[in-house]
This record gives structure tokens, C-alpha cells and sequence, in this order.
């Protein structure tokens, strides 16, 4: 690889990591931005704006909202990958979408393959976590990783039966 002590996969990460950042400046993001805003007047008589979600279409801070990739970028694990994931992370301002923050996470997970009722259990406390599994009779374990793990068994082997 090309600095010393780096795996390839950390060195993709990097690469991947500056053209995201990139991003953040790219033009057509903030095309797609203005095209989903609106006036919003503030208590005090100053103007703001608010973005609506194309998914839900409800209107939303700036704060709240994030500009998303209709086709996802991908992955960027070797130099073959870089040309397809650049003209897909710098696409048109038709390929990109303004969505809240609910409506993103549940896209990104769907794209990704990860169940909504898995990624919620997850996100729980240790102390939630446990009691949901008492509830459900199920065995407490010692650790998240554990916890999780059986959680997904559960779950997968209800979407089975």
C-alpha cells in the first residue's frame, strides 16, 4: 500500500472518507436542497427555511434533513471501484433526494439489509435490552453482542414461522 503501517482496506477508507467531505460542498447537493425548501417565518419576524422530506413530505429544520443518494454511492474497496462510485456520489441533482432523518435511516437500512426491529433493539440501552428479552422468556446475555445475537435469532425465527 501506498503509506507504510496502512491495510488497503484503511487506505480505501481514507479515499472514501475525502470524497464524502467532498461532498458536502458539491453544488447539485445544495440544488437539491434549495429545490425541496420553503419560507418559514420565525417567531421573532426573522425568515428561515424548512425542507420537505420527499419520502414522508413533511417539512423539516435544516438540522433535521439530509441530502440522499437515490441510487447509493456503493463501495469504494479497490482502484477499479473508484470511477463508479465518483460518478455516483457526484451525480446529477436528479439523483438526489431531501429526507429527514427517520426516513433516511429507514432507507439506508432497508438498502443495507438490516431488519428496522433489529436496528431499534440495538440501539437500546443495556438495561431496556435485557428487560425485553426477559419479557420475551428469552436468555439474557452476558454482554450487547451476546444480547443482540439473540434477539436476531428470535426475531428471524418468528419471521419463519
Amino acid at each position: 500500500m501506498r503509506v507504510e503501517g496502512w491495510t488497503e482496506s484503511k487506505f480505501f477508507s481514507f479515499i472514501r472518507s475525502a470524497l464524502r467531505r467532498a461532498f458536502t460542498k458539491y453544488p447539485n447537493k445544495y440544488k437539491a436542497l434549495n429545490a425541496a425548501r420553503r419560507v418559514k417565518k420565525h417567531a421573532k419576524g426573522r425568515q428561515k427555511w424548512e425542507y420537505r422530506c420527499a419520502s414522508c413530505t413533511r417539512f423539516y429544520a435544516g438540522k433535521s434533513v439530509q441530502v440522499d443518494h437515490i441510487i447509493p454511492a456503493g463501495s469504494l474497496r479497490s482502484f477499479s471501484d473508484l470511477p463508479d462510485f465518483c460518478s455516483r456520489l457526484f451525480c446529477s441533482v436528479e439523483g438526489l433526494q431531501v429526507l429527514c432523518h427517520k426516513c433516511h435511516t429507514v432507507k439506508t437500512n432497508t438498502e443495507r439489509g438490516i431488519v428496522p426491529e433489529i436496528a431499534a433493539f440495538k440501539k437500546l440501552p443495556a438495561k431496556k435490552q435485557i428487560a425485553k428479552l426477559k419479557r420475551l422468556e428469552l436468555e439474557v446475555g452476558s454482554n450487547a453482542a451476546k444480547r443482540i445475537e439473540i434477539f436476531t435469532r428470535y426475531h428471524k425465527s418468528k419471521e419463519d414461522a
